[in-house]
């Protein structure tokens, strides 16, 4: 009777596979016939897992779940193989299967490939990195909250907050309405300002800068500070 249920179970074994939600365990559920009916009672199950479906190396087990209950041949085990297993390559789960402390162990083939539901593990992860850990700090903006508009740009060697103008290759930023620069001198007509704003070839009164407006009472230019060449405050 042994025998015969044995080999009905590699014909009537079929599983599918659904992560839990957390940790590093998945549910493997299948049915198991005895005889051409649906097997009743408790079994001995021996979980493995290779890095091919037919020979190949062992990667993680063999794992015991016992005793699994199969009720209408109907049946789920909770496996855990702890975590660096699924890492990405395709993995073969291989199962030794016999009623519960009843006999040697029949292997069960072929192996079944295990598929996108334990790699959840992995995916869920995302290499190591745990929900809410990564910080502003970590992602080198200085922990600086981004401007409307700004998003996150690299420069080779550090991503920070970047205006979409800087991002295309040009020099203004942006805050809301107004455009500014502050990287360095500006120069006009020169490639070497020295000052914060340089106009070079300038060869009358006319050419050099021009302030327009509506009113003639206003000049378009507000000093904060003047002092004429060689004068002591």
């Amino acid at each position: 009777m042994k025998t015969k249920l044995i080999a009905l179970l590699a014909l009537g074994l079929s599983a599918a596979f659904a992560a839990l939600a957390q940790g590093t365990a998945f549910t493997y559920h299948g049915w198991l016939n005895d005889g051409g009916a649906p097997a009743n009672g408790d079994y001995d199950l021996l979980f493995s897992v290779y890095d091919a479906e037919a020979d190949g190396l062992s990667v993680a087990g063999p794992l015991l779940v016992s005793p699994v209950t199969v009720a209408n041949g109907l049946f789920s085990a909770r496996v855990d193989f702890g975590a660096g297993v699924f890492t990405g390559p395709s993995r073969w789960v291989e199962i030794r299967v016999r009623p519960v402390g009843v006999g040697e162990y029949a292997l069960l083939t072929p192996r079944q490939e295990l598929t996108s539901s334990p790699y959840s593990i992995f995916a869920g992860s995302a290499g190591t990195v745990t929900d809410g850990t990564v910080t502003a700090n970590q992602l080198n903006t200085g922990g600086v909250a981004p401007a409307p508009g700004q998003f996150l740009s690299y420069n080779g060697g550090n991503l920070f907050w970047s205006d979409p103008g800087i991002a295309l290759g040009e020099v203004w930023s942006v805050n809301g309405a107004k455009a500014y620069y502050n990287g360095g001198n500006v120069g006009i007509g020169t490639a070497n300002p020295l000052e914060n704003l340089t106009i070079a070839g300038v060869t009358s009164f006319n050419t050099g800068l021009k302030v327009t407006g509506s009113s003639i009472n206003g000049t378009g230019l507000a000093p904060a500070l003047m002092e004429a060449p060689g004068r002591v405050s």
